[in-house]
């Protein structure tokens, strides 16, 4: 079949106009430079990086969304205080663009090597990063503090210190840069004899 000259053109005309109709696909949201940071002065975390295909991000702490910030000039910066140990998702809308658990954040709990209590206290041998501040309390009373020089450290508590009570006994590290580890709970011990352990 023949089709005349001005059909053709207006065919062509339409099938045009069509296909400038169609959207353009979106360009698919990526992050990159992302870096996280803690600051134990405020509680809070903080997210920043460079990201494409996105005018606003939001931050959700246990699946709530607890901040929200535009992407200017391709980067972006979420502070947000927070507390307990959840897992963080930074999103553009419903998309989930990375997840930050709390590997990332704090600082991981103390390891219990070995405790053996004596007539005059207890001996305690942990394990953990070089540099973190050690505490122990007692019932919510810090009893000792200490800074760590290696991997293992070794811990004597007098029986003075904690009142010739085992119980209510905790541990938790630290190191810069990092939230406070989760409570080590230790348990309570018998006179003369060592424990040896791995919690």
């Amino acid at each position: 079949m023949l089709i005349s000259k001005p059909v053709l053109t207006l065919l062509t005309a339409t099938m045009a106009a069509s296909l400038g109709a169609v959207p353009a696909m979106a360009k698919p949201t990526t992050v990159n430079h992302l870096t996280t940071s803690y600051s134990a002065q405020s509680h809070a975390l903080t997210v920043k990086g460079h990201a494409t295909g996105a005018q606003r991000l939001t931050l959700t702490y246990k699946g709530n969304v607890v901040k929200s910030a535009p992407v200017k000039s391709g980067q972006f910066k979420l502070t947000q205080s927070f507390k307990g140990y959840g897992t963080f998702q930074l999103k553009n809308g419903h998309k989930v663009l990375t997840t930050i658990r709390s590997q990332q954040y704090a600082t991981p709990k103390v390891k219990v090597i070995s405790a053996e209590r004596t007539t005059k206290g207890i001996r305690y041998t942990f394990a953990g990063p070089r540099a973190a501040t050690l505490k122990i309390a007692q019932n919510g009373r810090t009893i000792k503090t200490l800074k760590t020089t290696g991997m293992t450290t070794k811990v004597f508590i007098s029986n003075a210190q904690i009142k010739n009570s085992t119980r209510g006994l905790t541990v938790t590290q630290r190191v810069a840069d990092k939230k406070t580890s989760q409570i080590v709970k230790l348990p309570p011990l018998k006179a003369n004899i060592k424990q040896v352990t791995n919690f």
